[in-house]
């Protein structure tokens, strides 16, 4: 897949959707804002906006965060 994301944008997206942890953990993992924050260095709010902004590059709009979450884990997976 080709994308234009930054490698802090590509290392938040997989933190938050847990994409490195066991499968049996991943299905109902999602590190907060907070976490992801604590690990790269940055705030929350911050870690928000990235998250937001990396979506937009990949054409992934919210709603399938919150009600397609296994689609967009998959295409998160191979970034």
């Amino acid at each position: 897949m080709e994308n234009n994301l930054s490698d802090r944008e590509k290392q938040i997206l997989r933190l938050r959707f847990a994409i490195d942890r066991p499968k049996k953990s991943q299905t109902t993992a999602k590190e907060t804002l907070e976490t992801v924050g604590l690990e790269v260095g940055v705030s929350h709010n911050r870690v928000k906006v990235i998250e937001s902004e990396a979506l937009e590059k990949l054409g992934i709009p919210m709603s399938d965060v919150y009600y397609n979450r296994n689609q967009v884990r998959e295409i998160i997976e191979k970034i």
